[in-house]
């Protein structure tokens, strides 16, 4: 696990940044090439692009309203006997930092290494890097949260460290390059939205926690 990052590249990106700017002022100054130097600008803002992490506003500050912790689009909405699970599949297009859907404790969280296979492939599930969250309400209700990576998972796939064990609503919790996020929510939880809708994390609420 590494430390939380903070500011308009994740952590992940940070390294690749210097490097691929560094690269690209060396090449501005030292060659004459238009097409050199388009591709090193080129390399370097594609860097940036993949690495933003944008600060994030909820669309309400209702507590008891459940963020999106990936950006992506909807997949599936299923209800179960005992909860209720929410699919989002994420690009390499979105943001890749993920965060917490709520306020809550998450002292179990888990951070299993794997590959980067395709996620429409059968084997993906066993043998993908993913990230299990949960995320406790109170004593009885949970969130659980089961990140799976993608091909371009590659790029950066993380669950950051916190000591206190908990996270605010809306706190970057991880990274992940391209992803499918499957949603737990307690069964008696309210779904404001649809298959096909498209979501952002830390600021689109999904549905509410109820009583």
């Amino acid at each position: 696990m590494i430390k939380a990052p903070f500011g308009i590249v994740a952590k992940e990106g940070i390294y690749k940044s210097a490097a691929t700017g560094g690269t690209a002022l060396f090449v501005m100054l030292f060659f004459e090439s238009f097409l050199l130097k388009l591709i090193f600008l080129s390399l370097f803002a594609a860097t940036l692009y993949l690495y933003r992490d944008p600060e994030r506003i909820p669309e309400e500050f209702d507590e008891k309203g459940i963020l999106s912790p990936v950006d992506g689009v909807i997949e599936s909405i299923d209800y179960g006997s005992d909860e209720i699970t929410v699919t989002i599949i994420s690009s390499i297009k979105d943001v890749s930092v993920i965060r917490s859907p709520i306020a809550g404790d998450a002292k179990d969280s888990v951070h299993i290494h794997g590959a980067f296979l395709d996620i429409k492939k059968r084997l993906s599930s066993r043998l993908n890097e993913k990230i299990y969250v949960n995320l406790n309400i109170d004593e009885k209700r949970k969130i659980k949260m089961e990140i799976l990576s993608d091909v371009c998972g590659v790029v950066g796939f993380s669950l950051y460290e916190k000591k206190s064990g908990s996270f605010f609503r809306g706190e970057r919790i991880g990274f992940a390059g391209a992803c499918r996020a499957k949603i737990s929510l307690p069964l008696q939880s309210e779904i404001r939205l649809a298959v096909g809708d498209r979501v952002t994390a830390g600021e689109k609420v999904i549905g509410y926690i109820k009583e």
